[in-house]
């Protein structure tokens, strides 16, 4: 659905303020202090569930209604908001005279009770101050959240549209036929995903014999009067639709100096060779249980490997495993090695040394089929007989005797010396790039994101909307 990137950008904004607000107290919206530390994940899931009535939809689709339902209207959801005109300012400019900018900024409640009433329509809330519970809230808890959180939606794309408009020029005059047609689109998709919650109603309205457009059509119908008795317009999806697009493009704006450099891959590369090395060194169990030093940095000395492995029982493994000492593990492992599995590795000598290939012995014994692996001289996860068997075959192509341990027989061949291989090695570093880039757009982000909140500081009227202000909630 659409509406998400509103909330993606929030949610990073709200993470930035919570680490380095400057703000005076009573001048910021709750989108800059409290929001930050108490809401940045659970509000932005809120904030989402505003903008989309999937999973409503989906329930209502599911079934066509055998009685008739009783659907709360908007208006009755609304009521504690009754006596507020739509013309309410909620959130205004603290730091400015400028009538020209204090208007491009205020929010009014016309625009915060449209995504309140579709956050009560989509969580099916119909009494907002109910002290009933609500997970570990009351729903009048859980709604007051809501509320702080729209405050930081909506506060949030005020800014980003204003400054898309007056820095960049990206406004809804100056985007393209296509995006003006997607806008379009989008807002159509979710004039249907809405419309879904009223698709049972519909449907016992028309009767068993309607068909699935005419009951699409109906939805939409009760959705937009109900919308209308309740002093709401479905324009709304447009607007929304038209906020993301612009809000798409400010992100490629505010991106597009986050270039990453050929040596900055290199220096990460290289520093995470230098802890690969580092870990070798002084805990190569630490080594070799992490993969990303294994794809940076190979000591000297180490070979590629294949296997073939033929397991025990499920049943001796168990005996293995509960053996007393040493000795008694030593006999359960000698039990394990059945006459079947002799046979088996004695078959696979048989075609080693008929010139079978290794590889095509793999699949057909191992259950790993044909897997290479490294191993490194001073191992110390590799079974001790096993190490010292690998480490002893001469010539590349050289395979060892059949080596008991505790999971099963062991054949292994020596493969080659090994070394990084230069294809991994690339797609290593275009991964790094890739990490680099996501975190310096991020960090571009977030700087214009702080630059936001401090030219552009909000007074918010907490009392008229129920919501505790930040400095209260914080004591």
């Amino acid at each position: 659905m659409k509406r998400k990137l509103t909330i993606l950008l929030l949610t990073a904004a709200l993470l930035l303020s919570s680490a380095c607000s400057t703000d005076n107290p009573g001048t910021q919206t709750s989108a800059d202090t409290a929001a930050a530390q108490t809401q940045a994940v659970s509000g932005s899931e809120s904030a989402e569930n505003t903008q989309t009535a999937e999973s409503t939809a989906a329930e209502s689709t599911a079934e066509t209604q055998a009685e008739p339902v009783e659907l709360v209207p908007l208006s009755e959801r609304l009521k504690e908001w009754a006596d507020i005109t739509d013309d309410v300012v909620i959130a205004r400019l603290s730091n400015t005279e400028d009538e020209v900018l204090i208007r491009a900024f205020d929010l009014d409640f016309r625009a915060f009770r449209a995504e309140y009433a579709c956050m009560l329509l989509s969580q099916d809330i119909t009494d907002d101050m109910s002290e009933e519970q609500l997970g570990e809230y009351t729903v009048k808890e859980y709604c007051e959240q809501q509320r702080s959180s729209m405050l930081d939606l909506l506060t949030f794309e005020k800014r980003a549209l204003y400054v898309a408009d007056k820095e960049y020029g990206i406004s809804e005059e100056t985007l393209t036929d296509e995006e003006l047609s997607q806008a379009d689109a989008d807002a159509a998709s979710l004039l249907e995903s809405w419309s879904g919650a009223y698709y049972a109603k519909a449907s016992y309205e028309l009767g068993a014999d309607a068909s699935d457009d005419d009951i699409k059509a109906r939805s939409e119908e009760l959705l937009r009067e109900d919308f209308a008795a309740a002093g709401i317009s479905t324009d709304i999806f447009k607007d929304w639709a038209l906020s993301d697009i612009i809000q798409g493009k400010l992100v490629e704006k505010l991106t597009e100096s986050a270039a990453v450099t050929d040596e900055m891959v290199e220096e990460m590369f290289n520093g995470v060779r230098e802890q690969a090395i580092e870990a070798y060194e002084n805990d190569v169990a630490s080594y070799e249980s992490t993969s990303a030093y294994n794809s940076v940095y190979i000591p000297e000395g180490s070979r590629t490997i294949r296997q073939i492995m033929l397991r025990f029982s499920d049943e001796d493994a168990q005996k293995i495993a509960a053996a007393a000492d040493d000795d008694a593990k030593n006999s359960a492992v000698e039990s394990a090695y059945s006459d079947d599995i002799k046979n088996t590795v004695k078959e696979i000598q048989q075609k080693i040394a008929g010139g079978a290939q290794f590889s095509d012995l793999q699949n057909e014994y191992d259950l790993n089929g044909e897997t290479r692996y490294f191993v490194t001289p001073e191992s110390k996860v590799f079974p001790e007989n096993c190490h010292k068997a690998v480490f002893a075959l001469e010539k590349i192509g050289d395979v060892t005797e059949p080596l008991l341990t505790e999971m099963g027989v062991f054949i292994f061949q020596y493969v080659e010396d090994a070394e990084l291989d230069e294809e991994e090695t690339a797609y290593i570093k275009e991964d790094m790039r890739s990490y680099l880039e996501e975190q310096a757009a991020q960090s571009a982000q977030s700087e214009a994101f702080e630059k936001w909140r401090t030219d552009y500081p909000y007074d918010i009227n907490y009392k008229l909307l129920k919501i505790t202000p930040p400095e209260q909630d914080a004591q």
